[in-house]
């Protein structure tokens, strides 16, 4: 052992010298890895080789989810953009090629307006929480439910807003034409114990006439933009219901986040083999 000139004692030992202390290279030769078959080094390790596998997973699903929102986007923008075309002959298409009807096809039916209102609650526009108020049409075709809008939550969610009817709404009702998106029925049952008027669901369950329609796996979400107010049945307070903005949400970060947390638990495990390597290498060297 040397002694400097401030009396701090150094070691001469090589393991102990700065430029090798730090060098892995001269640290894994050193050292006797052994210690790797101790229960604790082996749990450690097979929890790292379970981590990086099911990271690498989450990654690939994020990413294909971003695939899937972008074909959802995609087809959106495609169907949105189209001309409007008669529900029967859109229909009549999708099973002469024994394929779904996109969400957010444009059509137009003539229809006759139920002298029913629905309030299908939990909806959202631009982060605000309210109701779709609903109405079932009688088609050539069968029954259909309607969105005309959407109403804000006034007290709460148990309170029914009050809105008024399509005019001449009713068994003698006057055909008007609809024009709107269609999109696919909402899977699942209703809740239960919901207020009178409201509905979780919308799908056959929310109105019993549309139990063996072949209209009842659909919604027409009706176009203010294109629909007269008169067959709309506008009324102060009832907002458009648009089709949804184009967004690939935040699953391109959340993917690379993933493989960022497969490199941080390799890159940690390696460095805690290092310096347990490096503690074994110097206790041998003073031996």
């Amino acid at each position: 052992r040397d002694i400097g000139v401030t009396g701090v004692q150094t070691c001469a030992l090589p393991i102990c010298s700065p430029k090798r202390g730090n060098d892995p290279g001269s640290v894994f030769r050193a050292a006797n890895l052994t210690f790797l078959r101790e229960p604790s080094w082996i749990a450690l390790t097979l929890l790292v080789v379970l981590l990086v596998p099911s990271f690498w997973h989450l990654s690939t699903w994020q990413f294909h989810r971003l695939d899937s929102r972008r074909t959802q986007n995609a087809a959106i923008a495609a169907a949105t953009t189209s001309a409007p075309q008669p529900l029967e002959q859109v229909m009549a298409q999708a099973a002469q090629q024994q394929r779904p009807v996109p969400d957010w096809t444009p059509v137009w039916v003539d229809a006759r307006w139920e002298a029913v209102n629905l309030m299908a609650r939990k909806r959202w526009r631009d982060d605000v929480m309210g109701f779709w108020v609903v109405s079932p049409a009688r088609t050539a075709s069968g029954a259909l439910l309607c969105v005309r809008g959407w109403v804000p939550t006034t007290k709460s969610a148990a309170t029914t807003p009050t809105m008024t009817l399509p005019a001449g709404a009713g068994p003698q009702s006057s055909p008007v034409r609809l024009r709107g998106w269609l999109v696919a029925a909402d899977p699942g049952a209703q809740a239960p114990g919901l207020p009178t008027g409201q509905v979780s669901r919308l799908n056959r369950t929310a109105w019993p006439s549309l139990r063996g329609s072949p209209l009842e796996g659909f919604v027409l979400v009706l176009d203010h933009a294109r629909t007269e107010p008169r067959a709309l049945g506008a009324a102060p307070g009832l907002y458009d219901v648009s089709p949804p903005k184009a967004g690939e949400g935040p699953h391109h970060s959340y993917a690379w986040q993933w493989r960022a947390f497969i490199v941080l638990v390799l890159a940690g495990w390696a460095r805690l083999v290092f310096n347990e390597a490096r503690q074994q290498a110097a206790a041998r060297s003073a031996e």
